[in-house]
């Protein structure tokens, strides 16, 4: 594969680790992608129609992702903080009591116990929508290779193979910038 820097032409390998990703063929099928998009809007309401009766996991989804926003929202601290300033003010009160303790302990082991389910559900859709974007980006490309299409499902081994390409891909790109700009590394004076 040549990628041209600064008008001139660079080989870089390519990056293959077996038939899984196979790099992309010269002329891709966007018929799927032009049927899906022709005359509506980049994702159509049969892309994700809402169903007649809701499942678990759409209301689960919904309130997770109600939480999420309400818990990273500015009300969300000040209600944290205010609670965390009466809980002091009442000490004296109870005069630090073991139940005092007990019960801020308790309630900020139980809020957190429950958002680290609810945050995560919200990540993992969040990762999920943006790795399926990229994909789209890939797919779209004439010079992206498709193997890297749901690279994330890869084993670590692989993902360390592609990164350590990348790497060499970046420097053998570095190495090439300065003879493209008209310098020669070698002629610098010290």
């Amino acid at each position: 594969m040549d990628r041209s820097i600064n008008n001139e032409t660079t080989s870089i390998p390519e990056i293959r680790l077996g038939a899984a990703l196979e790099p992309p063929a010269q002329a891709k099928d966007h018929s799927r992608i032009a049927r899906f998009t022709r005359g509506r809007q980049a994702c159509p309401d049969r892309c994700h129609p809402l169903p007649a009766k809701l499942s678990m996991g759409e209301k689960f989804r919904k309130f997770a992702g109600a939480v999420s926003r309400w818990a990273g929202s500015s009300w969300a601290f000040i209600l944290a903080i205010l609670v965390l300033v009466i809980w002091a003010v009442s000490g004296p009160i109870l005069h630090f009591s073991d139940t005092w303790q007990l019960a801020i302990n308790t309630g900020t082991t139980i809020v957190t116990f429950l958002m680290v389910f609810l945050i995560q559900n919200t990540q993992n859709r969040e990762t999920r929508a943006i790795n399926l974007k990229l994909d789209e980006i890939i797919h779209s490309m004439q010079e992206a290779r498709n193997g890297l299409i749901d690279l994330e499902n890869a084993s670590d081994e692989q993902l360390e193979e592609v990164e350590q390409q990348f790497k060499e891909i970046s420097e053998e790109i570095q190495e090439e910038q300065p003879a493209s700009n008209g310098q020669n590394p070698a002629s610098k004076t010290s």
